[in-house]
């Protein structure tokens, strides 16, 4: 993971600023409940879940390596600073070490801050976080493998990420799924 904690300092704002040159089929979801206060693209190979839709949370898994897990959960109604701050994506995390630095990122209708951390207790185990917000809405995206992630898988969650989008109105997905 150390190996690839520069390609996805360098490879997610990339992506996030520009769109690739193929696209695999995507899915949008919306988050769960009345209020739309996000969507997000994924691509249409991976696993949804929505059972703790009642909480507002949707996980997603990938087909090629069923260990990695994305979850995306969100809270609305808060007073939020003007930027996000370290602590609002660390404690996501309480069991794993930051490995790098936190990433000021933006996206459609938000701003964020990216980090990726090492779990403590699980050897192999690796995390990244991403926390964007808007207004008074704050969507977290964690991503969870218990191995380290390939180079097709990080290009993946990066893409998933430069997907995201905060707002009330979200545009329907470029390339639904068949």
């Amino acid at each position: 993971m150390k190996r690839l904690i520069p390609v996805l300092m360098v490879v997610i704002p990339l992506l996030v600023a520009a769109e690739p040159a193929t696209q695999p089929s995507y899915r949008r979801y919306d988050n769960p409940g009345e209020a739309k206060l996000w969507s997000i693209q994924v691509p249409s190979d991976w696993k949804a879940s929505d059972r703790f839709a009642r909480r507002g949370i949707l996980q997603f898994q990938s087909p090629d390596a069923p260990a990695l897990t994305m979850t995306v959960s969100s809270v609305a109604g808060l007073v939020l600073p003007d930027k996000p701050e370290i602590s609002m994506l660390d404690m996501a995390f309480p069991d794993a070490e930051p490995m790098t630095d936190p990433m000021p990122m933006r996206g459609d209708g938000w701003i964020g801050l990216f980090r990726t951390y090492q779990h403590k207790h699980a050897a192999g185990r690796n995390h990244v976080g991403l926390v964007a917000m808007r207004d008074d809405a704050i969507v977290l995206v964690t991503v969870t493998s218990d191995e380290r992630m390939t180079g097709p898988q990080t290009q993946a969650v990066a893409a998933i990420i430069s997907r995201l989008r905060l707002g009330a109105e979200t545009p329907p997905a470029t390339q639904p799924a068949p």
